[in-house]
């Protein structure tokens, strides 16, 4: 049977803008076996040198960062060969289906509502998790030219 343990750790990035939200998050994946939450970005671009820094398998984040927006985001990570297996699990306010349709049209894997599910989450990073046949690390050199992803 799968665990996350078979992926050893499983690497997070949080992208939020939101401080109660990253807390609450890093609050419970840090106590969850087999998952390392590798850092956190406050907005698109930080988010992309962490991307690039960290090599995450799964990004946790929301559409409306500032600086690169969410969207801009998604489409990117899936744009490259590099980044293309990192999987997006996106969280947003919106309940529009529309807004959804948006998120996972642009790369996005899944997109939660907030107020947060605890337990929709940690599911959510199971299946995300179990949908890799072998988790391979993002293979981003950190010279690749940033420019490259903020075009």
């Amino acid at each position: 049977m799968f665990t996350l343990d078979d992926v050893n750790p499983l690497r997070i990035l949080i992208a939020v803008r939101d401080p109660y939200y990253k807390m609450l998050v890093m609050e419970l994946l840090k106590v969850q076996p087999g998952l390392i939450v590798v850092d956190h970005a406050h907005d698109g671009l930080n988010a992309i040198e962490k991307i690039i820094e960290f090599k995450p398998h799964i990004l946790l984040v929301s559409p409306n960062l500032s600086v690169i927006n969410g969207i801009q985001i998604f489409r990117q990570v899936k744009g490259y060969p590099e980044t293309k297996s990192i999987r997006i699990i996106a969280n947003t306010e919106c309940r529009a289906p529309m807004i959804a349709k948006t998120i996972i049209d642009a790369g996005a894997e899944m997109c939660l509502q907030k107020p947060i599910d605890t337990s929709a989450l940690l599911e959510a990073i199971r299946f995300q998790a179990h949908s890799f046949n072998e988790i391979q690390p993002a293979s981003i050199s950190p010279n690749d030219s940033k420019k490259r992803w903020q075009s």
